[in-house]
């Protein structure tokens, strides 16, 4: 388990885990670390610009990924219902 002040961060573990096995299906690394942070972490969105790694990480079921107009329309129907 990684540290972070001295104390337990199993987030980061699992950020670096996670990034290494999305970058072997051809994600660059530090996108890859990115998108594996944000499951780490319990995000709701993933919001991105970059059309090829959306394209890439759409299949993944712990995350939803979007496109930043889709994911404020996703936002405000969520709002709204």
């Amino acid at each position: 388990m990684a540290s972070i002040g001295g104390k337990p961060h199993p987030g980061r573990c699992e950020s670096i885990g996670g990034g290494t096995a999305l970058a072997k299906t051809g994600i660059h690394t530090f996108d890859a670390l990115h998108v594996a942070s944000s499951i780490a972490g319990n995000a709701a969105l993933f919001i991105a610009t970059d059309d090829r790694l959306l394209k890439r990480v759409r299949h993944l079921k712990e995350i939803k990924a979007l496109f930043p107009a889709d994911a404020l329309a996703f936002l405000q129907d969520w709002y709204e219902h």
